[in-house]
């Protein structure tokens, strides 16, 4: 959409938190009348712009009492202390080696106590112990405290156990890498399978049967297609193709498996898959699967299938076409999971896969519609306009179809129910919403009058079809404040030449109050749509930018002219440059000759001649 801006050299800076306003532009050179009101429109200006900075950046809330209430963010720029910081305690030698070898104070129980009787401390235990040498030997039997002495063979008999718990823990875990996991017998859980497809698919089948319980024979059913040179019986080559048949179709009972054993039993058949020439039939399946509910674990179910489904993405190659399937079920989880974090980092590239994957028309279009569903499942309303307007572009060839008419109302209601969404031109260039001028008129006008049209046409139209919007789920409210907000944009541009809007032309085209003139106003500008100062004093909105709805001849004409206004003043500016140019080339040359030497003075190289013409002032040229 276009723009008018009307902006200073360098912009303003500001820390909201502090309410402080920063203007790098130098001040203009003035003379000492002047100076005090230079100063006085400049501080004027800043804080003027720190007004509507803090009423457009920072949440406005209405208290009681009807008074406006703004909450200041968090400062940013840190104040200067009072006093220096002061220096951390330099640590000792000792301190600095027990921190590098890790060692820790000990507890500090004394090895001395006090005798009561001498008034004095003396050992507890070794030399001298309980009495000094001159007053005898002693007591050399001393009492122990029955309570600490518990408590420290407790805690020594503790110690002991747990560094034995941790031994046996390795030990075991040690035994976990080597030994199949438990009810899994002979089937190892790694993402990395080894061995013959003929013995890897007789441990799924037996897998699968204890699964599924007693009278299950798929182990008995594969048997006779599995090749085996030492038997007569048993074909030549192996039919993998009917294997995978039957392993394929009796692995739903996984999404009932135990979870430590659901990723393994879905590595090995995935490793399986990728033994045959065609995986395409088999990957479709495992998909339909992973997309279904895994009982076994409702809270990891997610995670689960994703983690499987990203590991059979990743066994393809990037140019494999049967990707777009991995991907669609990806997609289908994510929109029931809800887990739009996952799939936004690879959404960059699904434009490289369609191209990769030689995807029809039909193909992505279902990739697209698929993205944009569930997008809107998790609140993502851009992210799901971007991808369902990308699904309408691919049928723009048969743009007259029902597909294409539904896909087009679809686009336009959520487009219309965007708060953010305010240019309908994506829209108004495809020729399928082009078409529902003749298939859905009402449609189509709907769309005229967001796209040019203001308030008070858009009365008009609910007055004419009452029913329509409620039949068509569409937010009366919604489409109200954007029909306000486009209103405002169009009556900021129409009075871009006289940069002011009085309150009273504003409230009668938005059919509001005078004193909620304001609050509109602010809306707009939130929404990006225009810039500019309110005035309470003069009742008027001094226009600084505005956004025009339609980019008709008039405005072509408007950019036309100000480039011709810029084109003279860079001409002019040109102009005297040269000027300045060849006048100082004159100067060099004189002085490198001696010319221009009067009333006898001798010639003073690299010095300006004391008694030279006085030079012409340079002219003053305006830039717009």
């Amino acid at each position: 959409m276009a723009t008018t801006t009307d902006q200073k050299a360098q912009p303003y800076t500001f820390d909201l938190g502090h309410m402080l306003v920063i203007d790098p532009n130098p001040l203009p050179s003035h003379t000492t009348a002047t100076k005090e009101e230079t100063l006085q429109q400049t501080a004027r200006g800043c804080a003027q712009s720190l007004i509507n900075q803090l009423l457009t950046a920072c949440p406005i809330t209405r208290a009681p009492d009807g008074a406006l209430q703004i909450t200041l963010p968090t400062p940013e720029t840190a104040l200067p202390r009072e006093k220096h910081v002061p220096k951390e305690k330099e640590k000792t030698k000792w301190e600095r080696f027990a921190e590098k070898k890790g060692i820790k104070p000990k507890k500090r129980d004394g090895k001395l106590k006090f005798d009561e009787g001498k008034g004095e401390w003396v050992a507890k235990y070794g030399y001298k112990p309980g009495s000094g040498r001159d007053d005898g030997p002693g007591e050399w039997l001393e009492e122990v405290d029955a309570k600490e002495e518990r408590k420290a063979g407790k805690e020594g008999k503790e110690g002991m156990e747990e560094r034995k718990a941790a031994r046996d823990g390795r030990e075991r875990r040690d035994r976990k890498v080597r030994t199949p996991p438990p009810g899994m017998p002979s089937f190892p859980k790694l993402s990395l399978v080894e061995g013959a497809f003929e013995e890897l698919s007789l441990e799924l089948a037996n897998y699968l049967d204890n699964a599924k319980g007693e009278g299950s024979k798929l182990a008995d059913e594969i048997i006779p297609l599995l090749a085996d040179p030492e038997k007569s019986d048993r074909p030549e080559e192996t039919d993998r193709v009917a294997v995978l048949k039957k392993l394929v179709g009796a692995s739903s009972i996984l999404n009932g498996a135990p979870e430590r054993e659901l990723q393994a039993a879905y590595n090995l058949l995935i490793h399986l898959i990728s033994q045959v020439e065609e995986p395409d039939i088999f990957i479709a399946r495992i998909c339909s699967y992973m997309t279904a509910p895994i009982t076994s674990s409702p809270q990891n179910g997610t995670g689960i299938a994703l983690g499987i489904l990203s590991t059979l993405f990743n066994t393809l190659p990037p140019d494999d076409s049967t990707r777009y399937n991995v991907l669609l079920g990806i997609v289908d989880v994510i929109k029931s999971s809800g887990n739009w974090d996952t799939l936004q980092p690879q959404l960059k590239n699904v434009d490289k896969w369609v191209q990769e994957w030689e995807l029809e028309d039909t193909e992505a279009r279902k990739l697209y519609l698929a993205v944009s569903d569930a997008a809107a499942a998790s609140k993502e309303v851009e992210q799901s306009y971007y991808y369902l307007l990308k699904a309408l572009k691919t049928i723009q060839s048969d743009a007259s179809s029902d597909e294409a008419s539904k896909l087009s109302i679809r686009a336009l209601k959520l487009a219309l129910h965007n708060e953010k969404h305010f240019d309908f031109q994506d829209l108004t260039a495809l020729d399928s919403i082009q078409a529902l001028r003749k298939s859905d008129a009402t449609w189509a006008e709907l769309l005229e009058l967001f796209v040019r049209e203001d308030y008070e046409e858009f009365q008009d139209f609910k007055e004419a079809n009452d029913s329509f919007l409620p039949d068509n789920e569409l937010d009366e409210d919604i489409l109200d404040k954007k029909m306000r907000q486009l209103t405002l944009a169009s009556l900021a541009a129409h009075n871009a030449h006289t940069r002011t809007l009085p309150y009273a032309q504003i409230a009668k085209a938005l059919n509001v109050p005078t004193e909620d003139v304001e609050m509109w106003v602010i809306d707009c500008i939130r929404s990006g749509l225009i810039e500019g100062k309110l005035s309470q004093q003069k009742q008027e909105f001094l226009i600084h930018r505005s956004t025009y709805r339609v980019f008709s001849d008039t405005q072509w004409r408007e950019v036309a002219s100000r480039l011709e206004t810029w084109r003279s003043s860079l001409t002019n500016v040109l102009a005297v440059i040269r000027q300045q140019k060849e006048e100082f080339i004159k100067e060099k040359e004189a002085e490198v000759t001696g010319q221009g030497v009067q009333n006898g003075q001798g010639y003073r190289p690299n010095m300006r001649q004391r008694n030279a013409p006085e030079r012409s002032q340079p002219v003053a040229v305006e830039v717009e």
